[in-house]
């Protein structure tokens, strides 16, 4: 991923301290490769690759459904998982569905992630390249099987919802 310049003295908001990206998973299969673009984008670039406004943008950042990895006050960047929120939230709202009930999905995550943590805590703590493989290779099957998970679960509510 590429980093915006930066100066000594400008804050960082978030920063990955390394690759965090996993394969979207939908249903259990993965999605279409989305290696063609830039990694990082500014908020200009943001909006537009995503057909939203800023003030969308700004919407979704008070919900924090996304967040710059790097703002020092002037210039803000997002990497692509913020791209691909952006473009979702604007395809619910074709729904209605509006970056206020968004909220419910980044406390959902944030909770699934401390749940994540603990599982990945004792390799975590050892600090070895055997270790740390096994982090990634267990992230990556959490991500899938909790995704698979979350589609049954989803749709079965969704049923039950509508009465089939």
């Amino acid at each position: 991923m590429s980093t915006p310049p930066a100066s000594d003295d400008s804050p960082v908001v978030r920063r990955r301290g390394r690759d965090m990206t996993l394969p979207l998973v939908l249903d259990g299969e993965p999605a279409p490769d989305h290696d063609e673009g830039p990694d990082s984008f500014d908020r200009v670039a943001l909006a537009r690759a995503a057909d939203v406004t800023e003030a969308v943008l700004d919407e979704l950042e008070a919900y924090g459904v996304i967040e710059p990895f790097h703002d020092d006050g002037i210039q803000a960047f997002y990497d692509r998982d913020a791209l691909v929120c952006v473009q979702a939230a604007a395809n619910l709202a074709k729904h209605g569905i509006q970056p206020r009930h968004l909220k419910m999905y980044v406390h959902f995550t944030q909770r699934e992630a401390a749940l994540f943590h603990q599982v990945l805590a004792p390799y975590l703590r050892q600090r070895n390249p055997v270790s740390r493989a096994k982090v990634d290779e267990t992230l990556a099957e959490l991500v899938t099987e909790a995704r698979s998970l979350r589609g049954a679960l989803l749709r079965r509510a969704v049923e039950d919802a509508l009465g089939e």
